[in-house]
Parts: structure tokens; sequence; C-alpha cells
């Protein structure tokens, strides 16, 4: 069984990194489980997680590199950071259109139940 890279948790199923060769729960990869599945065979076989994922704004142009090894580090605690806390908000995502959804169906059940009391009133 494998482990989740950014856990250590056993894991069942998940998204596979091609460079780093890790297994990660989608929700620690920062992916849903439907989005990941969309993939076409050839994305799924070259998708990578976030720390082998190359970042074009990881240092923009004219943005100072750090100077030390104690900025890189500050640096890697505060992505480290984001990504748990990415994490965490994953399963927020579909989170509002549920709500909305179930918006609809509570205003279609009160319309039911109003159309029903104006029958046996009348």
């Amino acid at each position: 069984m494998e482990k989740c890279g950014v856990c250590s948790e056993n894991l069942s199923e998940g998204a596979h990194c091609a460079t780093c060769e890790q297994w990660f729960h989608y929700q620690c990869a920062g992916v849903t489980k439907s989005g990941y599945q969309r993939l076409s065979k050839d994305k799924k076989l070259n998708w990578r997680c976030v720390k082998c994922k190359p970042s074009e704004t990881a240092h923009p142009p004219n943005s100072p590199r750090p100077d030390s090894e104690s900025d890189l580090t500050g640096t890697e605690a505060v992505l480290t950071e984001i990504r748990a806390l990415s994490a965490k908000f994953a399963p927020l995502e579909g989170l509002k259109e549920e709500v909305l959804a179930l918006k609809k169906e509570f205003l279609d059940f009160k319309s039911s139940m109003n159309t029903q009391f104006l029958r046996r009133r009348q």
C-alpha cells in the first residue's frame, strides 16, 4: 500500500507525480478527485505535484532571490503552510454548488407545499 507524499498516511487511491514518483491523497495534492480523473491518460502520466511543478511566479524577474539558507527555509515554511491550508480547504471547492442545489430543492418543495395548501383551502 502506498503512503501519501504529504501526510504519510496510507492511501488506496490518489494522484501520482510523474517526477518524484510519489502518490498523494487528492486533498493533499490540492486537486479534486473528479478533476484528476477527468484528465486524459497522457496528462495523468505527466501530472506533477506542487513540489515538482515548475512555478513561473516563484521568482518574478525583478524579485530578489533568497541570499541565505535561512531565507530559503522561511520561504519553504510559508509554502508548506500554504499547501496545508490549500489541502484543508479543497473539500469546500464544490460546496457552493451543493448549497445552491439544496436552495433550489427547498424552493421547489416550498412551492409544492404552498400549492397543496391552496388547493385544500378551496
